[in-house]
């Protein structure tokens, strides 16, 4: 009788464990997998560090403040490379612009950097002409905090008559995160950043906890412990599942991911989209307000530019709604100038496929129509009251002039 009862136990647990694998599997083929966080460094990461410890990095830099920033004279073939002054461009600016000149600046992720085009392709770039100067200081992963840094340190001393603050979807999770594995486990970049917390209204600056490199050897030689006290303001790690030795049941797996989306009910995102009620949009709201605030204070015109993901770009040629809706509606509450580049790319609409303007970050005929939007729509001023012509370069004649 015993036996059996064993036996009965044996065949719930294995039915148990089958639908549970089951269920992972329908799971990961939604984009929902399983993604620990574990308490030792990956292989990559290890290298990563190593190289960055020895000094043998050629594009990216440990940053004390910022967390990373771009090597002056720095490249990473075949795309990218800097000037002496770390940012990406094929010539150094003066301090103060020429005079008659318009000189704009750019901050942001790699949306602003331009990812995966050459440099004469990046949006930055093609805005340039006579008369106008755009210093691209846009460095791949960054968050938003980190762009408001970066223009406090080094953009303001060059004194833009317009400064772009670039934003794109996934930079409301990037708001409340401080080591950038533990909400995104694949990143090549195993660095930490600082980031702004709200004391009631105002914010409050978090620094990069990891403020040498030496903290970075400890790292190295002792994940298990510097992990934690990394965690301890990173909102991914407070919330994320973490590994453990019972991770080879599926049904631990599957329980675990239950936890997740529990604990996620106040997460950056609610399904497809922004959380309103979340830390990580009232932190992502009041940083732009006060990168506004500073860069008027400057003397400067400030425009928000609303990058769209790949996604986004899909969902509003689909159903003309976008993941970031509900910020442009909290960024026309508080009056913050702002472009939803979504609108760059309407003209290509039936003529080009979401795909082809947008594989991952923007094609060179992605960032070719940002340009042409961008020089309608932007003047010394900020956002003109009446924009320009669009100059009479469609999306077909684009194409034919990038080579898609």
């Amino acid at each position: 009788m015993m036996r059996l009862r064993v036996l009965a136990v044996l065949v719930i647990a294995a039915l148990i464990e089958g639908v549970a694998r089951l269920g992972l599997l329908a799971l990961e083929a939604r984009g929902m997998g399983y993604r620990a966080i574990p308490d030792t460094l990956p292989a990559p990461h290890k290298a990563a560090l190593a190289s960055l410890l020895a000094g043998t990095t050629r594009y990216f830099d440990y940053d004390s403040t910022l967390g990373w920033a771009l090597h002056p004279l720095g490249d990473q073939p075949p795309h990218y490379h800097t000037n002496a002054q770390g940012f990406r461009a094929e010539r150094e600016y003066a301090p103060d612009p020429p005079p008659g000149h318009l000189r704009i600046a750019a901050f942001g992720d790699s949306f602003t950097h331009g990812d995966d085009v050459p440099f004469e392709d990046a949006w930055t770039t093609r805005l340039e002409r006579p008369g106008v100067e755009v210093l691209n200081f846009g460095v791949p992963g960054y968050g938003l905090d980190q762009a408001l840094l970066r223009y406090r340190i080094e953009g303001r001393r060059y004194h833009p008559h317009v400064v772009l603050i670039g934003f794109m979807a996934e930079d409301i999770e990037r708001s409340v995160s401080v080591y950038r594995p533990f909400y995104h486990v694949e990143s090549h970049v195993p660095l930490s950043k600082p980031r702004f917390m709200l004391d009631h209204d105002t914010l409050v600056l978090v620094p990069n906890p990891m403020r040498s490199t030496g903290a970075y050897r400890a790292l190295l030689d002792s994940p298990a412990a510097v992990l934690p006290r990394l965690g301890r303001l990173d909102y991914y790690y407070r919330t994320q599942e973490h590994t453990g030795p019972l991770d080879v049941l599926g049904s631990v797996r599957l329980a675990k991911l239950a936890w997740h989306a529990l604990r996620q009910v106040n997460g950056p995102l609610r399904g497809n989209d922004f959380n309103v009620h979340s830390e990580a949009f009232a932190v992502t709201v009041a940083t732009l307000k006060t990168f506004v605030r500073e860069v008027r204070a400057d003397g400067a015109a400030p425009v928000i530019l609303l990058f769209p993901p790949p996604w986004d770009l899909k969902r509003y040629w689909r159903d003309g709604t976008r993941s970031y809706d509900a910020l442009r509606a909290a960024l026309d509450r508080a009056e913050l100038p702002y472009l939803d580049l979504v609108e760059a790319f309407d003209g290509c609409r039936g003529r080009a496929r979401p795909q082809a303007l947008a594989p991952h970050h923007y094609s060179a005929l992605g960032n070719a129509q940002v340009a042409a939007h961008l020089a309608a729509r932007v003047d010394r001023t900020g956002i003109r009251t009446r924009p320009a012509p669009v100059p009479p370069t469609g999306c077909d004649s684009m194409i034919s002039a990038v080579g898609h």
